[in-house]
């Protein structure tokens, strides 16, 4: 809003108002909750960069006790990592690592800096959600490979070792569709009604 103000008080003093700068300003290109979080994220740029080092110093790079349960999770550690920029990731990626439009044209317009920091967040989220499991972990750990593992007997329960598969995969449906296709978002709103 600074630079908003100093620029038209500056035209104001030229006696010279261009229509231009005017339209430049009052077609806001960004939500602005978007600028602001990105330098939240800045400001904890250390912290953030502390939390990869910790889960890479405790698994090798991820590479020894860590699944990725899906292959976009592997993306944004590259990401996080920066073994991969920005800059190299086509629509599809950018969508990935971003969801909101508003945050992609903030990012290309010289934000790409924060990219990692978003990507490591992303990582910690993922984390919490089960989309990285880890071997050696009790809270963390791929509780799919722990059910393969329950021995079931088809006299106990109508739970058979294909409908587990099903269940595994997230390809049992539920209430006609399979679950890959409920987004998550309507599944947490559904929780809230």
């Amino acid at each position: 809003m600074n630079a908003f103000r100093n620029e038209f008080k500056d035209l104001d003093d030229s006696d010279k108002i261009d229509g231009k700068d005017i339209k430049k300003h009052s077609n806001v290109l960004i939500d602005e909750e978007i600028p602001a979080r990105m330098k939240l994220l800045r400001k904890h740029t250390d912290e953030y960069r502390t939390i990869l080092k910790i889960l890479n110093d405790l698994t090798n790079n991820m590479t020894t006790g860590v699944k990725f349960q899906r292959n976009e999770v592997k993306t944004v550690y590259k990401l996080a990592t920066g073994e991969l920029t920005w800059d190299k990731l086509d629509e599809k990626g950018k969508k990935l690592i971003t969801w909101k439009p508003d945050l992609s044209k903030a990012i290309d317009l010289n934000n790409a800096d924060v990219v990692p920091l978003i990507a490591i967040n992303r990582l910690i989220d993922y984390v919490k959600k089960g989309k990285i499991t880890f071997d050696e972990s009790y809270y963390f750990q791929d509780i799919g490979e722990r059910l393969r593992n329950v021995p079931l007997n088809s006299n106990d329960c109508y739970l058979t070792p294909e409908i587990l598969d099903q269940l595994i995969a997230c390809t049992y449906p539920i209430n006609g569709f399979p679950q890959s296709d409920i987004p998550d978002i309507e599944i947490q709103k559904s929780f809230l009604v």
